[in-house]
C-alpha cells in the first residue's frame, strides 16, 4: 500500500471515529441488547388483570366447582405470618409448623412471597417435562449428595462454611430470592432436613427434582385443600376464616367474575367490560370410545372475546390447561385407573443424549447444543457489520461526489489510490466497531453476577463465555469479516461512483441486497446440517461464502474446505477490486445522466489507462 493510499485510508478512518455519532452508535449496541433482554418482561407486568366469566352447562355445575378448587387459592404468605403469631394459630393447619414451611418461615418476611411463588411454580411443572429435561450429570450429583447427607446428619453442628459449600448442589431448587444470598442457617437446615428422604432416594439430580416436585406439590396441595374446605363450608365462621386468607386475585393475572345471564355476559364482553367468556358444554368429559370403534369427537368448549383481544392468548391457554387437568382426572376416575398409573401411561420416553468424541462416547451438555447454533449469532453480527460498513462506504462516496469534494481529492491522488484508501479506511472503522461489540459482550458476561446468581448460572450452564471466546469462532469471524467486507465494498464503491444521489443508488442496490438476504434465509438449515450438500454448495458461491463458512463453524468444515474457500475468496475479491477500479476511475467524475448497465459493462472491457469518452447521445 503506497503512501497516498495510506493517507486517504487514515483520513477516512479518523473522519468516522472522531465523530460523536459513531461512538454513540457503538454504545447503543449493548443498550439495545439490554433493552431486548429486560424490557419485554417489564412490559408484560404492565398488563392489567384479565377478567373472565364461566357459563357452566355441566350437571349441577360440577366443572365450575372443581375449577374454583384448582384456581381460587389461599394467600400462603398471610397464613405463614398468622402462624408466627401464637394468638392466631387456632384453626390454622398444623403442617404450617413443619415440613417445607419451616424453611419458608425461616426466610426474611420480604423474601417469603418470592419463595412461595417459586415453589408453587415447581409444584405445577408437568412431570413429563421434568422427564424430558437434560440431566446435570450423575457423577457430580453423587459427590454433592454425599456432602449434603453428611451436613444434614450433623443436625445443626456444622458451621457456615459447610452450609455454603453444600448450597451449590441445591441452588436450582431454591427460589430466586434465596439463591441471591444464603438463607438463614436455620431455614436452610430445615429445608435440608425436609429434603433428606428425597436426597437419599435420588440416583441423580433429575430424579431428585422429580421427587421434590412431588413433595412440594403434596405440601402445598394439603394447604389448598384445607383452605377450600373452609371456603366451601356451610359454616359462616369457617368461610370468614377462608376469606381472611384468600389471595386477592387468581394467580395474580386473571380474575373470575360472578356469572349472571349468558346474554348479559356476552354484552359485557362486547362492550369491553369483560375480557372473555368461557362456555362449558353439558358433558365436558365426553363419551368413552367404544372398543374397536372410531374415536368420538372431544367436547367443544367456547371462548368468547373481542377482536382486539384475539392476539392475547395467555388467559385462554391458562384456562385450557386447568380444564384439561379437570377433565383428565374425571376420565381417569371414570375408568377406575389410579392416577399414578395414568401418569405412567401418558409418560413420554426419554433420551439420554450422547455424542461420539475421539472414538469415545460422551455426555451432551447444554453448551454442546448451543455451540452448534452459536454460529448463527456470529452470522447475524457478520451480516450487520459487513452491510453497515459497506453501506457507509457507498453513502460516503456519493456524498463526496455530489458536493464535488471528490474532484479536489483527485487532484492529489489517483482514482485507484482514492478508492483503495476509502476501502481500507472504512475497513479499520468496521474492525473498531466489531472490537467494541466484542468488548461489551465480554464485559456483559463478566458483570452478569450483578444481575443475580440465576442469570450468571444461566450463562455458565449454556457455556456462553466459552462460545464467545472460542478461537475457532473468533478467527473465522475476523477472516470472513475482512473478506466479506472487501467483496461487498468493491461492489458498493463501484455503484456509488456512477450515482449522483442516494435515490439513484437505491435501484442499483437491489441485486446486492438480494445477495445478502439469501445467506440469512439459509442460516438455520445450514446450522442444522453444517456439512450437508446445501452448505457445501453454497460455500463455493463467492457472494455467500463468508456467511456460509461462518455458519458452518459449528461443524466444523475440513481444513481442505477452509483452504479452498479462502483461495476462492482471494481470487473473487481481487477480481471485484479490479472491476470496481475500472468503474470507479470513469464513473467518479461523471455527472449528468447516469450510465446504463450496458455502458458500465463496456467500461469493464476497456484496457487500464484508456480514456473513456461518452457518445453525445449518452450524455
Amino acid at each position: 500500500m503506497d503512501k497516498k493510499t495510506m493517507m486517504v485510508a487514515r483520513r477516512e478512518f479518523l473522519e468516522n471515529v472522531r465523530t460523536k455519532t459513531f461512538w454513540i452508535g457503538i454504545l447503543m449496541f449493548p443498550v439495545i441488547w439490554a433493552v431486548l433482554l429486560t424490557v419485554p418482561s417489564l412490559l408484560q407486568k404492565t398488563k392489567g388483570v384479565r377478567k373472565y366469566a364461566i357459563v357452566d352447562n355441566s350437571a349441577q355445575q360440577w366443572f365450575t366447582a372443581e375449577f374454583e378448587q384448582r384456581t381460587r387459592l389461599p394467600d400462603i404468605v398471610k397464613l405463614l405470618e398468622a402462624y408466627d403469631d401464637e394468638a392466631q394459630r387456632e384453626g390454622l393447619p398444623s403442617n404450617l409448623g413443619s415440613g417445607l414451611f419451616v424453611f419458608v418461615r425461616g426466610l426474611p418476611e420480604e423474601r417469603r412471597a418470592d419463595a412461595v411463588v417459586a415453589l408453587s411454580r415447581l409444584s405445577e411443572v408437568d412431570p413429563k417435562l421434568l422427564e424430558r429435561a437434560p440431566d446435570v450429570g450423575s457423577e457430580a450429583w453423587s459427590k454433592d449428595k454425599a456432602k449434603l447427607l453428611a451436613l444434614i446428619d450433623l443436625d445443626g453442628r456444622g458451621d457456615g462454611q459447610e452450609v455454603e459449600a453444600s448450597l451449590g448442589a441445591i441452588e436450582k431448587l431454591l427460589p430466586t430470592s434465596a439463591a441471591q444470598g444464603l438463607p438463614d442457617k436455620a431455614a436452610l437446615r430445615a429445608l435440608l432436613q425436609w429434603m433428606r428422604p428425597a436426597i437419599a432416594k435420588a440416583e441423580d439430580f433429575k430424579s431428585l427434582i422429580t421427587e421434590v416436585r412431588g413433595a412440594v406439590h403434596a405440601e402445598l396441595g394439603a394447604i389448598k385443600a384445607w383452605w377450600w374446605s373452609k371456603a366451601s363450608s356451610k359454616s359462616e365462621d369457617e368461610r370468614s376464616l377462608a376469606l381472611k386468607f384468600k389471595a386477592s386475585k387468581e394467580v395474580g393475572r386473571f380474575e373470575r367474575v360472578e356469572t349472571t345471564t349468558e346474554e348479559d355476559l356476552r354484552a359485557r364482553v362486547d362492550k369491553g367490560k369483560l375480557f372473555a367468556l368461557f362456555v362449558v358444554p353439558e358433558d365436558p368429559v365426553g363419551a368413552r370410545p367404544q372398543q374397536g370403534g372410531d374415536a368420538t369427537e372431544a367436547p367443544r368448549f367456547a371462548y368468547v372475546t373481542t377482536q382486539e383481544h384475539l392476539a392475547d392468548r395467555e388467559l385462554r391457554e391458562w384456562f385450557q390447561n386447568q380444564a384439561t387437568g379437570i377433565v383428565r382426572d374425571r376420565r381417569v376416575a371414570k375408568l377406575g385407573v389410579q392416577a399414578s398409573d395414568a401418569d405412567w401411561l401418558a409418560a413420554d420416553i426419554r433420551f439420554d443424549d450422547k455424542q461420539m468424541k475421539d472414538g469415545k462416547e460422551a455426555e451432551v451438555s447444554k453448551g454442546d447444543v448451543v455451540g452448534q447454533f452459536a454460529p448463527i449469532v456470529f452470522v447475524y453480527l457478520l451480516w450487520i457489520s459487513v452491510f453497515t460498513i459497506a453501506n457507509l462506504l457507498l453513502t460516503n462516496t456519493i456524498e463526496e461526489k455530489s458536493n464535488r469534494l471528490i474532484e479536489v481529492l483527485l487532484s492529489s491522488v489517483s482514482p485507484l489510490q482514492l478508492m483503495m484508501g476509502k476501502i481500507f479506511g472504512l475497513a479499520g472503522t468496521g474492525l473498531t466497531m466489531v472490537a467494541s461489540w466484542a468488548f461489551f459482550a465480554v464485559l456483559g458476561i463478566k458483570i452478569a453476577p450483578l444481575f443475580g446468581e440465576n442469570f450468571a448460572a444461566t450463562i455458565g450452564n449454556w457455556g456462553l463465555e466459552q462460545i464467545l471466546l472460542n478461537p475457532r469462532y473468533l478467527l473465522s469471524f475476523l477472516i470472513y469479516f475482512v473478506f466479506g467486507y472487501l467483496l461487498y465494498a468493491a461492489l458498493l464503491v463501484g455503484i456509488g461512483s456512477v450515482c449522483n444521489s442516494l435515490k439513484e443508488a437505491q435501484n442499483l442496490m437491489q441485486p446486492v441486497i438480494l445477495l445478502l438476504i439469501v445467506p440469512l434465509l439459509a442460516m438455520v438449515p445450514i446450522a442444522q446440517e453444517p456439512n450437508g450438500t446445501l452448505a457445501k454448495v453454497m460455500s463455493y458461491i463467492p457472494p455467500f461464502t463468508p456467511f456460509v463458512m461462518m455458519n458452518r463453524a459449528g461443524g466444523p468444515p475440513t481444513l481442505l474446505e477452509y483452504g479452498a474457500t479462502t483461495v476462492l475468496l482471494l481470487v473473487t475479491v481481487g477480481l471485484a477490486i479490479v472491476f470496481a477500479a475500472k468503474i470507479f476511475r470513469i464513473g467518479i467524475l461523471m455527472t449528468g445522466k447516469p450510465p446504463k448497465v450496458r455502458e458500465i459493462f463496456g467500461w469493464l472491457k476497456a484496457p487500464v489507462g484508456s480514456v473513456y469518452v461518452r457518445d453525445e447521445e449518452q450524455r
